[in-house]
């Protein structure tokens, strides 16, 4: 269901370069949107296009945020984008996507489509799909247990540190 479509990762660090590896091996066709020159580099090195978010909107189908910044996607950048583009969260906070101005925006319906999806719907009948409420998709789409799931996390790092710690003169 991937193959053909054009993702735009916002953001090429760790998590956004993970993510471009997972939807190119699903061959999709990958962009990226970095303000970091080095991470910009990085993109176009591995092959990745490299662009501003408003030169590609029009054309991308999936727009990923994984920059931890506030206000990546903005409304003029929703109202902007692709009909039925599906727009998600892989950063580490929940303020990248501006749901709170799309909330305010005139005439927007918000339909629940399943939990954690929802479908916006301008005026003009242009829609946007939204994952997970604009917050970390990887922790609100799971079937898991999210206390279990955070619970492993954190234990891992724990024990990794502590492993770390005791082994540090031994390199």
């Amino acid at each position: 269901m991937l193959a053909g479509n054009a993702v735009l990762f916002c953001g090429f660090s760790d998590v956004g370069m993970g993510c471009a590896i997972a939807m190119n091996a699903a061959k999709a066709r990958c962009l990226t949107a970095e303000t970091d020159p080095v991470r910009g580099l990085m993109a176009g090195i591995e092959g990745y296009q490299v662009a501003t978010i408003e030169t590609v909107l029009p054309e991308v189908d999936i727009l990923i945020t994984a920059t931890g910044s506030c206000g990546v996607i903005r409304v003029e950048h929703m109202l902007k984008m692709k009909n039925n583009a599906v727009v998600g969260n892989m950063g580490h906070f929940n303020r990248e996507i501006d749901l709170e101005s799309l909330r305010k925006y005139p005439g927007i319906k918000n339909i629940e489509v399943k939990p954690y999806i929802h479908r916006w719907v301008f005026q003009v009948g242009h829609s946007i799909t939204i994952l997970a409420e604009g917050r970390l998709r990887n922790v609100i789409c799971r079937t898991a247990n999210p206390r279990l799931f955070l619970s492993i996390a954190f234990t891992l790092q724990v024990m990794t540190k502590v492993h770390l710690w005791k082994n540090r003169n031994s390199a």
